[in-house]
């Protein structure tokens, strides 16, 4: 028979061409490019040029058997590939929880803060973080003094003005905060050049965090959650002190 380029097959639409190249049959599957040419042979899939010259197979028993084989091959290429890929997804799918939950790690051990946190997950399309919330009861007790002879317009004052600061609180829900003020009567401070007052406070009040990681919080309240006096007048520096204790609960 007289041999034609492989791409002639290529085109045949009606069913597979069987081709001998190298004296092997040969089943011709699909173009590879613009001038390479998918075929079956020898129990794998090879591309050769489309321009190479070949004799198709006249037997008809000897091209359904070729076809046969090929079909047999490449399910089971099929069959490895899907595996292949079903492995690599899942794979893929491990890699990506991974990266969620080290950032997530890094944000509960306080190097990432909520802001770029959640905006990581959402840049790469994981699934935004869910924290349960922690109710923090607290009571602040204390005293200071204040440069006045005037004990009890000073006591006035500082009921006023005495706060507590919560602003290095990580996750604080600020609308949750709430607190009360009491002042003891306050008391002379005998001896000195300038008048001054000892008053004694106690704070006690409640906030929310976003946040269930309690080593974590309590870590921040000893550190941070403490009265402040910022606003009260004539205060005596050095002359503060004060005593926390708390309890937190977990908010189902």
């Amino acid at each position: 028979m007289e041999p034609h380029p492989l791409e002639r097959y290529a085109l045949d639409a009606q069913r597979p061409a069987v081709v001998v190249i190298g004296e092997e049959s040969a089943v011709v599957l699909d173009y590879a490019s613009d001038d390479t040419v998918w075929v079956w042979r020898s129990g794998k899939a090879v591309a050769y040029p489309a321009a190479l010259p070949v004799v198709a197979v006249s037997d008809e028993d000897q091209a359904r058997t070729a076809v046969q084989q090929a079909l047999v091959g490449l399910e089971a290429q099929r069959l490895v590939a899907q595996q292949q890929l079903d492995d690599a997804v899942l794979d893929h799918r491990d890699v990506l929880r991974g990266i969620r939950l080290y950032v997530i790690t890094k944000y509960r051990q306080r190097m990432v803060d909520r802001e770029n946190l959640d905006a990581f997950l959402k840049h790469f399309g994981f699934a935004p973080y869910h924290w349960t919330e922690t109710r923090i009861e607290f009571t602040i007790t204390g005293a200071f003094r204040v440069a006045s002879g005037d004990a009890e317009a000073a006591a006035a004052l500082a009921a006023e003005h005495v706060a507590v600061g919560v602003s290095d609180i990580r996750q604080i829900n600020r609308a949750s905060l709430a607190y009360q003020v009491r002042v003891d009567e306050p008391a002379m401070v005998a001896g000195g050049e300038t008048p001054q007052s000892a008053i004694n406070f106690e704070i006690t009040g409640s906030f929310v965090v976003n946040d269930d990681n309690l080593p974590y919080i309590q870590q921040d309240l000893w550190n941070h959650l403490q009265p402040d006096l910022s606003a009260v007048a004539a205060l005596v520096p050095g002359s503060q002190t004060h005593y926390l204790r708390f309890e937190t609960a977990v908010v189902e």
